[in-house]
């Protein structure tokens, strides 16, 4: 007797058995025919009924009970799939019309093809989701309340000039709202308002009983806190605040928020009443807010799980058409079925894949069959079929060798049972395994194990293997006699124990644990040799598998020479005099270095062996580092000098030399770091000595010349030379006689007290004398020369000290009348001469400097040596940089700051006959002036990020308006599924929104994101009147970029409504973003009606209406043009004098 299934398949039920399937799963299928384009239904009665599926079928099928709204889309979807010949499924939503109502219809299509890809037939089926409607309009009343509530809240705050507070207990952030005038009266404009900010407020009696009482709700399990305090103001004053809030605790408990208000009593305290009504209404308002908060989360789950089954839903209907399909192709696995009755031959899909043929090769030819065999193969399939059709009822189970047409040989494994129905044998089922891979793996297996004996018998290190549960050795290549002593027979079958190669029983034991903890070891021991000798080896153990039992492979290696050398070399790398590290190449993991370490980079050897050299760095600059190892690696070494910082942040100046070398079979380098900064230092001083001594020697105001024991002139400067030559005519150059021109320009007494002063020199003694010469007055300094212990010569420095003493005078004659004037000035004054010594200072100048580093100073005290290591360095050289500009004769006007006070400085030359003789100096503490001015700057920021974040708190309002009033749009169609669809994308968005408009900023790439989402949301509103495109600068870094946030929306909203929504065919739409120079650029372009055409309509239409969002967005880029440099352009387009369209450009500094 047939079996259920049977019938099944043979269509033996007949159509009641199908019927009572659909009204059970309450579906209905639809059949069409492509070719004759006729049509038939599979529904239950009730659903018959419910759809109007009458037996005479139209000629456009179901396409006519589609809604008009719905009609076009849902045919271009199934004739565009249809036309795909690579399409098997679609599936799409529509509204069609029923009996008594529009229901709103899931259609999931099956579409049959022949192999080259035609459809011959489709099968449609259909689920009713119009009940999905409900959960919709519940989440949209929620979203309704929940937005007049938010209204209600911000016009309370307005009114009763309250101040609400926000504590979010992840970041530890306080956000305060309320009007302007509450906000700035308490000082709570503040950006990055924190707890301490709020506890620093809070009267000095009042803080300690306040903040631990706050602190104690949090962490109890209270809900609600309610407090009485007094909060200083802006101005000073206190004022009493009761301030309330509402604490929201996760399932644990745990403070996650909370949500509170200030009230201003000071003045209230005698209406209790009016207080407690005000309290009462605040106190339900936020318990409300938060019950709309959970209200709104739950409805979201909600639909979320619906969304969830719904995709359930399909998937499992899905998994069940293809899964005997995927799984046979994963498989690689064919099934073949034959009639013996009929002599016919069906394969299932990938037995075609199998032998390479499409579907249509003949496969009831059976002889078609054999010659897809190669000549044995053939012959071995022929024969099997033959015993078993020869009514023996024997299965097979063969190998055969197959070659596809292509050519490509394969190995299958073709396996055939019998099938009794009833008493004869009618059919034979079969499978067809492609088993190439495995053949292909056998083949591989066997040269593998080849290559592997021929290894394991050349290999130039000691082999061996061990079985693992006796540890006997099974096998040991030549080198066992080399590194042992023993021959392969002595070794061979004996256990390993018994040789107790193992010199240290801890070795022994932490090899053992190694390996039988990871299945492999790895160590470095010492083994004993058959003669007794001890050796060093590197020994390397892992698990092999062979007939299912477990063996050691070992490799020993000999590795006592290399020791030895380590061993020298490790000595000589301790005794080293300089920094020696070792680092491995291909991480560059420092992993063994000096005992120099710590004193050259006080850095300990815990700190950075096993680290990488990023994270211990010892370059002051990255570029010598890179320059460094761009020569190392390029080279094989390196020699650089650079300056290198310590642990601590001290510099040194050092040279490092690198080489890279091979240790362990491992590619390291050597790196030698030596510190040469006393001999850098060292060249540094004797460059800058001898390039100080020449300039002094020709560019000061003193005559320098130098004579040896001759009196013969060996050096002279400039100014003397030149001063002879105008004085005395006399040309004087190194070589000649000093003494022929003292005999002619000077007295005979006056020769004889020169001649006397270079004797006392050339004796050893040093002289500083004044003498006066053709009126004029000279201080001479001599020194003796000296070499080697010899006295070889005088140097003589002369200084025409003439103006110097007029100037002394006068200074002295003016100097009681400067100290009257000085002393009575609120400014700091003093004034210097060329040597920097004091000539005369104020009483506010010695206070200052009394008090703030203890020194007092005196008239002719040289100001920067008496102040070295009292007054900080970074003053004194520019102290001496405004004394060097004055004494050259400029006039400085400049500001410095110091120890937090900003000083003015005023620097002057004093001139007395042509000359500069001094530098006074007035001093003025400007730090009031600099701090009221930058507050006034950041007052002006605040005041424009506020003006921002006041047209966001606008604009955000307008915006949501707008997507809500869509939603209506199509709960009024009653259009259920882009009414989902549409909410869930507005769910995206809004929370895009939310996020982002308490903030100046957002990432250019968040800001595209919610762009995408509005214009689909604007697409299924209005029924893809028009398209939108996208181009995104690849250039650009997307998540780099900043902007201000919600700026474009108005300009695209504007393009949208006002532009494409008139136009009478469809529009297009174009976004653009790419880099202008250093901004960012927006374009905006439509292909609507224009500008002047939607202002006729507008006025027409709506003679009151003035767009908001536009207007907002201007006033808003007005403001972030003052710090961003934001700019806009409309553009007006017309082809042969007709509007087409309207074009915005947006610029924004990057």
């Amino acid at each position: 007797m047939n079996t259920l299934q049977d019938q099944l398949l043979n269509g033996a039920l007949g159509p009641e058995f199908l019927a009572t399937i659909f009204e059970i799963t309450s579906e209905a299928v639809w059949i069409k025919d492509i070719k004759t384009g006729k049509g038939a239904w599979l529904a239950s009665t009730e659903n018959r009924t419910k759809y109007n599926i009458t037996d005479d079928l139209p000629d456009d099928f179901w396409m006519h009970g589609v809604h008009p709204d719905d009609r076009e889309q849902a045919v271009s979807g199934f004739q565009n799939a249809l036309a795909d010949k690579t399409a098997t499924t679609f599936r799409h939503f529509y509204r069609y019309r029923g009996k008594d109502a529009y229901y709103y219809i899931e259609d999931h299509m099956k579409f049959l093809r022949h192999p080259d890809g035609e459809a011959y037939r489709v099968v449609g089926s259909w689920k009713d989701i119009s009940d999905q409607q409900r959960e919709k309009n519940i989440l949209e009343e929620t979203l309704s309340k929940l937005e007049a509530e938010t209204e209600r809240f911000k016009l309370i705050s307005e009114i009763s000039n309250a101040a609400m507070w926000d504590l979010d207990m992840g970041t530890h952030t306080l956000s305060w709202y309320s009007g302007s005038k509450a906000l700035d009266e308490f000082g709570l404009k503040k950006v990055d308002y924190s707890l301490d900010d709020w506890a620093a407020s809070i009267h000095e009696e009042d803080r300690d009983r306040v903040v631990k009482y706050f602190n104690d709700m949090l962490l109890s399990n209270a809900t609600r806190y309610i407090d009485v305090y007094r909060v200083r103001k802006k101005d000073g004053t206190y004022a009493s605040m009761l301030d309330q809030a509402t604490i929201i605790r996760d399932p644990s408990g745990k403070a996650q928020r909370a949500l509170g208000g200030w009230v201003d009593i000071t003045r209230e305290r005698q209406r209790e009443k009016v207080l407690e009504e005000a309290l009462q209404f605040q106190r339900g308002l936020n318990e409300e807010l938060a019950l709309r908060e959970e209200e709104l989360t739950s409805t979201e789950e909600e639909l979320r799980q619906i969304n969830e089954q719904l995709s359930e839903n399909v998937r499992i209907l899905s998994e069940r058409e293809f899964i005997l399909t995927q799984s046979q192709r994963l498989a690689k696995i064919g099934s073949w079925e034959y009639d013996l009755r009929s002599k016919t031959m069906f394969w299932s899909n990938e037995m075609y894949s199998i032998y390479g043929v499409d579907h249509s090769f003949n496969v009831n030819d059976l002889s078609e069959i054999h010659r897809l065999f190669d000549e044995h193969s053939g012959h071995l399939v022929k024969e099997a079929f033959q015993n078993m059709t020869r009514s023996q009822n024997l299965p097979f189970d063969i190998t055969a060798h197959t070659i596809t047409p292509l050519g490509y040989k394969k190995w299958v494994r073709i396996t055939a049972y019998p099938v009794q129905e009833g008493d004869n044998f009618g059919r034979i089922l079969g499978l067809t395994y492609d088993i190439t891979y495995f053949k292909e793996a056998e083949e591989r297996l066997k040269a593998s194990e080849e290559k592997f004996a021929k290894a394991f018998r050349n290999n130039p290190d000691l082999m061996t293997i061990t079985r693992e549960d006796d540890m006997v050795i099974i096998d040991a290549n030549e080198k066992v006699f080399q590194v042992l002593g023993y021959t392969r027979q002595e070794v061979i079958g004996k256990s390993a124990i018994d040789f107790a190669f193992f010199v240290d029983s801890n070795e022994r034991q932490a090899y053992y644990s190694q390996y039988f903890t990871e299945s492999r070891a790895s160590i470095e021991c010492t083994w004993r040799r058959k003669e007794g000798r001890t050796i060093q080896i590197a020994l390397s153990s892992s698990r092999i598998e062979i007939e299912g039992k477990n063996f050691i492979i070992s490799v020993i290696q000999d590795i006592s020479q290399r020791k030895a050398a380590e061993e020298k070399f490790q000595k000589a790398f301790d005794l080293n005099p300089d920094l020696t590290l070792i680092f491995r190449e291909r991480d560059m993991v420092l992993v063994e270095a000096n005992s120099k370490l710590e004193e050259v980079s006080h850095y300990k050897r815990e700190e950075v062996i096993g680290h990488s050299s990023n994270d211990f760095n010892l370059w002051l600059k990255m570029e010598d580092r890179q320059h460094y190892f761009e020569q190392l690696f390029k080279e094989g070494e390196a020699y650089y000098e650079a300056t290198f910082i310590k642990k601590d942040g001290d510099t040194f100046y050092g040279t490092i030399a690198s080489s890279c070398f091979s240790l362990g079979g491992e590619r390291h380098i050597i790196t030698i770091v030596r510190d040469i900064t006393e001999r850098k230092e060292a060249e540094a001083r004797l460059i800058s000595s001898e390039a100080n001594l020449n300039a002094t020697i020709n560019n000061n105001e003193f005559f320098i010349w130098s004579l040896n024991r001759q009196y013969q002139l060996t050096s002279l400067n400039q100014p003397w030379k030149k001063y002879m030559k105008q004085t005395y005519g006399v040309d004087l150059e190194v070589g000649q006689s000093i003494l022929d021109f003292f005999q002619r320009a000077y007295q005979q007494d006056q020769l004889e007290e020169w001649m006397g002063w270079y004797e006392r020199v050339l004796s050893g003694e040093t002289l500083k004398v004044e003498k006066r010469f053709r009126d004029r007055e000279f201080q001479y300094s001599l020194s003796p020369i000296v070499r080697n212990d010899f006295i070889s010569g005088i140097t003589v420095f002369a200084e025409d000290i003439t103006e110097r003493r007029l100037a002394e005078q006068k200074i002295r004659q003016s100097e009681l009348n400067m100290n009257a004037i000085i002393n009575n000035s609120d400014m700091s004054i003093w004034s210097v001469d060329k040597e920097f010594r004091l000539m005369a200072l104020n009483n506010n100048f010695v206070n200052y400097m009394r008090d703030w580093y203890g020194l007092t100073y005196e008239v002719g005290q040289q100001i920067i040596e008496e102040s070295r290591d009292k007054v900080p360095a970074e003053m004194l050289e520019y102290w001496t940089t405004l004394f060097k500009r004055a004494l050259a004769g400029e006039i400085v006007l400049t500001e410095g700051e110091l120890n937090n006070a900003h000083l003015q400085y005023s620097v002057n030359p004093i001139i007395e006959g042509h000359s500069v003789v001094g530098a006074a100096i007035y001093s003025r503490n400007v730090t009031d002036r600099v701090v009221r001015e930058r507050e006034l700057m950041e007052a002006n920021k605040k005041i424009g990020e506020l003006k921002l974040m006041a047209l966001r708190s606008v604009m955000n309002p307008h915006f949501i308006f707008n997507a809500l009033n869509s939603i209506q749009f199509f709960i009024a169609k009653n259009d259920r599924l882009n009414a989902i669809n549409y909410l869930s994308t507005f769910s995206k968005l809004i929370r895009g929104i939310l996020t982002n408009s308490v903030k100046n900023k957002i990432k250019l790439a968040d800001e595209i994101e919610l762009l995408q989402h509005y214009v689909n949301l604007e697409l299924v509103r209005f029924e893809d009147k028009f398209v939108c495109v996208f181009e995104i600068s690849p250039d650009l870094d997307l998540d780099n970029i900043e902007i201000p946030s919600l700026l474009i929306q108005p300009y695209v909203e504007n393009a949208i409504l006002h532009g494409l929504y008139n136009k009478r065919d469809k529009g297009k739409l174009c976004i653009r973003v790419r880099e202008d120079e250093d901004r960012v650029l927006f374009e905006i372009e439509d292909d609507g009606i224009g500008r002047e055409a939607a202002r006729k309509l507008r006025q027409q239409n709506f003679p009151q209406h003035k767009s908001m969002g536009t207007v907002l967005t201007e006033e808003r880029l007005k403001l972030i043009n003052e710090e961003d440099e934001a700019s806009y352009e409309v553009i007006d387009l017309f082809e042969d004098g007709k509007a087409t369209g309207t074009q915005v450009k947006i610029w924004i500094r990057m």
